[in-house]
């Protein structure tokens, strides 16, 4: 079988990979860009909310007069219920001249593939792309369509846009470091006539929280977030969901407006990320990076945005740019740690429920006295190496060679300031030590 040889190989045909697609191809028209996409987009999914400044994204892409044609329904705000019993309304208007929009997913992800195409890049639905080894600089794949036909591919340089699930990246040795357990569970309502503009809706109650929104199709989503052991599927098929729905009185009256409902769906939502985004001649671009709590209304906004980097970040690499992976991956580490600090403070906000366990992990506050003297523990049992919390293993490591003799936390923090993990913030090494410390991987001595 006679090799096809591509400069680059896109893993992942959603929001990022098509947007990195796009980009490569509108300041480098000449290159080769394959998209391999492992799914055939059926699936239903949850809407989404893309906020009015996904324009600035989209405008450099050249598909935002096309995008406004796509009949998506117009979004002027959330209402939220949070930190107290009071519906509180965050309007875009206030913020810009142009409202958001409320998104079709699969629709949207069709429209950035068939904008790709338009574009130069090949693609590839419903296929799966082996990687069958790396010679003389070159990736090698093997390419199986649905059908069964094969294709061996050759690619200079491989982008992994596979979602959380980083299937490259971590074949390439990269690892996932997760913040906390979250999960949606979700399903479809169908609108009754007239009832189709509904607004963006976000009610936290002592489990967690609710969104719902009106999508396009006449539809209600309503997603219930929670923690993973908090929601068990059996209990929510059974009854469980209309329990926890009376939690949430003002998502339940809107479900006074429907006219039956869709089946429950699950979807993992822990914010995580990988301990290395990039490598020699790879990267990993939107959720395959990081992701973000849905609370953040980030998702498809991220991905695009970190497409668009990524692709600045192929382009250099290409041209010889030695250190271009070196400063993409110190961009990406950065905007998560600053996510991390936002996220923190928000879900601080909410202090109704102190004592539930889903609100008492998110109040991650810093009680470590500078001065405190950490020494590491002898023979403390290491994580899992597939995923650590909070700390990657390289940091996690780093702080136990500091520790080897008793140090101060205070000049732990300094250590990674003047170290290659100077990208993490103060107050997210604290974090780590307490957790180490909680976790008896650390002890404070006198």
């Amino acid at each position: 079988m006679q090799p096809t040889k591509i400069d680059i190989l896109i893993l992942g045909a959603g929001p990022a990979g098509t947007s990195l697609a796009l980009m490569l191809l509108k300041r480098a028209p000449h290159l080769k860009v394959r998209i391999v996409e492992k799914s055939d987009f059926s699936r239903e999914k949850t809407g989404e909310t893309l906020p009015p400044q996904i324009k600035d994204l989209m405008e450099p892409l050249g598909i935002f007069e096309q995008f406004q044609q796509e009949g998506h329904l117009p979004a002027h705000g959330t209402s939220v219920v949070w930190g107290a019993d009071l519906l509180q309304e965050n309007n875009f208007l206030l913020q810009t001249n142009s409202p958001g929009w409320r998104i079709d997913k699969n629709r949207f992800n069709w429209f950035l593939i068939r904008e790709a195409e338009k574009q130069g890049a090949q693609i590839n639905m419903d296929a799966h792309a082996k990687f069958t080894g790396k010679i003389q600089s070159l990736f090698h794949f093997l390419l199986t369509s649905n059908a069964g036909v094969e294709e061996s591919l050759q690619a200079s340089f491989v982008v992994d846009a596979t979602g959380r699930s980083a299937s490259f990246a971590a074949q390439m040795g990269a690892r996932k470091v997760r913040f906390d357990n979250l999960t949606g569970i979700w399903r479809f309502y169908q609108l009754s006539n007239g009832n189709c503009g509904v607004e963006t809706l976000v009610e936290a109650c002592a489990t967690g929280w609710w969104y719902s929104a009106s999508m396009p199709g006449n539809k209600l989503v309503v997603a219930y977030m929670t923690d993973s052991d908090l929601a068990p599927e059996q209990q929510l098929r059974q009854g469980g969901w209309e329990h926890q729905l009376n939690s949430a009185p003002r998502t339940q009256k809107r479900l006074k407006k429907t006219e039956g409902a869709g089946e429950l769906k699950f979807w993992p939502a822990a914010s995580q990320c990988l301990d290395a985004f990039c490598g020699e001649a790879w990267i990993a671009v939107g959720d395959a990076a990081g992701t973000f709590d849905p609370l953040s209304s980030q998702g498809v906004f991220k991905a695009m945005k970190s497409g668009i980097f990524g692709a600045y970040a192929a382009l250099d690499y290409l041209d010889g740019k030695t250190n271009a992976l070196e400063k993409y991956e110190q961009l990406v580490r950065r905007e998560f740690e600053n996510y991390l600090e936002i996220r923190s403070k928000f879900y601080q906000k909410e202090q109704r429920w102190s004592q539930s366990p889903f609100w008492q992990r998110r109040q991650d506050w810093v009680t470590l006295d500078p001065f405190s003297m950490l020494v590491a523990v002898e023979n403390s049992v290491p994580e899992n190496s597939q995923r650590n919390y909070l700390l990657s293993a390289k940091e996690r490591a780093f702080i136990l060679k500091t520790c080897t003799c008793a140090s101060p936390a205070k000049d732990i923090v300094a250590a990674f300031q003047a170290s290659a993990l100077s990208y993490k913030s103060n107050r997210n090494i604290i974090l780590g030590l307490q957790f180490l410390l909680q976790k008896n991987i650390l002890k404070q001595v006198s």
